[in-house]
């Protein structure tokens, strides 16, 4: 648990501290972003499109109900202590809201529906998986002693077919068989001292996409883990990719749009520019949310259109 929250601090320090450390590469860079709306926060984990408004987790500890029309407030509802989940879901009109509980909220009003604690009131601080009306999280029993700790997965996988296949702190990316937990294949990405696996994959144009912490980006088979393309993105920040179809839209310093070749479409921000503090969420109209920091190193919840038409992330 120690190890996430570490983690999600370091992302913030890199961003408010080391502005041009985290978006180190050109590729396909272009600077036509369009702004719709843009208000002050400091927000770093994953927005949520709920219908018309945009819920954001602040670092202050707000939970804020934007409109997503115009970014004027439609409720909040203030937390104790900074958000350091990667992303909030949703359940009809239940928001789980992980934290350090694991909340339920209604994201019409705001209102909290209900707290599980969890073990050492610290379950909210891994983000959970939903399994039709059940919530899935994960206590200390998944995470060992640090002194020996052997690489588990951090965030959960990704389920294809009859096998999940997900990657580990020690940068292996393996597949088990849902039916019966049988082991099918093991990779190793990389280097485990920077090629780490904390972010989650997505089924991708028939391939499975992985962000690995050293900030390659790659497509690998889902029959035997193989790598078919590979994308050196550089950057500080590891965030997980959502799918906007046909695209993979997501953020790590810069905001990317890959296809699925794995080749650059559009990339934006980093350097001297702003920074993505969070990952972006897309809805269906095509534009993306985001937490920012500028030059002058002031957050802020950025509503945006890419050049690129895209579909909405899950």
């Amino acid at each position: 648990m120690l190890l996430i929250i570490a983690l999600r601090a370091a992302r913030v320090h890199c961003c408010l501290v080391l502005l041009s450390a985290c978006g180190v590469a050109e590729p396909g860079s272009r600077r036509d972003d369009a702004v719709v709306w843009e208000v002050a926060g400091e927000m770093s984990t994953m927005p949520l499109v709920a219908d018309s408004l945009l819920i954001a987790p602040l670092v202050d500890g707000r939970l804020v109900a934007y409109r997503r029309r115009d970014g004027s407030i439609a409720w909040q509802r203030q937390f104790q202590g900074e958000f350091r989940s990667e992303r909030l879901l949703r359940v009809g009109s239940v928001l789980i809201v992980p934290h350090f509980a694991l909340h339920g909220v209604d994201v019409h009003t705001g209102a909290l529906l209900w707290t599980y604690g969890g073990v050492g009131g610290d379950a909210g601080v891994i983000t959970p998986e939903i399994s039709g009306d059940r919530v899935f999280v994960a206590g200390y029993s998944v995470l060992p002693d640090s002194a020996n700790y052997q690489g588990g997965a951090v965030f959960g996988g990704v389920v294809v077919d009859d096998r999940v296949i997900l990657g580990t702190f020690t940068s292996r990316v393996l597949a088990l068989r849902v039916s019966d937990g049988a082991f099918l294949w093991e990779r190793v990405a990389g280097n485990p001292a920077t090629a780490f696996i904390v972010s989650q994959p997505r089924f991708f144009g028939g391939l499975v996409a992985l962000l690995r912490g050293d900030g390659v980006l790659e497509g690998r088979s889902v029959a035997d883990g193989s790598v078919q393309w590979s994308t050196i993105l550089g950057g500080s920040l590891v965030y997980s990719p959502s799918t906007c179809s046909p695209f993979l839209c997501f953020a790590n310093g810069r905001v990317w749009i890959i296809d699925t070749t794995g080749k650059i479409v559009w990339a934006f921000g980093g350097g001297s520019e702003i920074v993505f503090l969070s990952n972006v969420a897309v809805d269906s109209d095509g534009i993306m949310y985001a937490g920012i920091v500028k030059t002058n190193r002031t957050g802020a919840i950025r509503a945006f259109r890419p050049p690129i038409a895209v579909g909405p992330t899950p």
